[in-house]
């Protein structure tokens, strides 16, 4: 069965944003301390959309309580790891964590939840 590449509708409909993201800098040196450098930031388009009431309740369980949204792109985006800080996104004046993703690149997107960051 042939897969249908649906990236150009996500990136091209009437519903897609431009969204900044913030990804942050550094490196462990040999002694194993992490030196902070400057984040970098770049342009994804995609399409944002509220998490829906499921995809809510399971993050909540997780210990979520902030607003949720999904971003729906086909740039592959960071999240936390032990090495790594998790990208932040910039949207309609607030910042937004990325929390989790779901890899649906089969059909050329992937979808990611971020969390609001408090102010």
């Amino acid at each position: 069965m042939s897969r249908i590449n649906v990236s150009r509708i996500v990136k091209r409909s009437k519903f897609a944003s431009t969204l900044t993201v913030s990804r942050a800098g550094g490196s462990y040196d040999a002694t194993g301390i992490w030196t902070q450098t400057a984040a970098s930031q770049f342009d994804v388009t995609g399409t944002v959309l509220p998490a829906s009431i499921e995809e809510t309740e399971q993050l909540q369980a997780g210990g979520v309580n902030e607003e949720v949204i999904k971003l729906l792109t086909d740039v592959e985006l960071q999240l936390e790891t032990d090495t790594n800080a998790a990208d932040r996104l910039e949207w309609n004046g607030r910042s937004y964590k990325i929390l989790r993703v779901k890899d649906n690149n089969q059909f050329g997107f992937r979808r990611y939840y971020a969390v609001k960051e408090k102010v």
